[in-house]
């Protein structure tokens, strides 16, 4: 698959895109390939209420939070989607999201199918795109 583009111009404002699907089904390879060849777009750092581990830095790979202050802050209405997964929460930030859309960068998230719902859901305009297996 080639994603390279001929031309480029950078929106006024960008556009988010929701990858989503199941287990090996490619998408890392996908998003991966998009990120290096896709001017302005670029990978939103999720929220996360689990330990950091050696090598992550805060900010970074993730937003490291306590489960305290992350669900005050899903109570406050600050994700755009999140989820419990083996006792952690992990989840999207509405607000920076949202910054980078306005300033015309573009973002694309990688999630899974209950948080792409979630993102429907909200009203945002996004792209949704599901990959399948082969």
């Amino acid at each position: 698959m080639n994603l390279i583009t001929t031309s480029w111009t950078a929106p006024e404002v960008g556009a988010l895109f929701v990858v989503t699907g199941a287990s090996g089904t490619g998408k890392t390879t996908l998003v991966r390939g998009a990120l290096s060849a896709i001017p302005g777009l670029t990978f939103s750092v999720s929220a996360t209420t689990r330990s950091i581990r050696n090598g992550e830095r805060d900010g970074v790979d993730y937003h490291f939070m306590d489960r305290e202050t992350f669900m005050r802050r899903v109570e406050a209405g600050e994700f755009l989607e999140w989820a419990e997964v083996y006792g952690n929460c992990y989840g999207t930030l509405r607000a920076p999201v949202e910054q980078a859309l306005a300033s015309g960068q573009s973002i694309l998230l990688d999630i899974d199918t209950q948080g792409a719902e979630q993102v429907r859901a909200s009203c945002i305009d996004h792209l949704s795109v599901c990959i399948l297996p082969r």
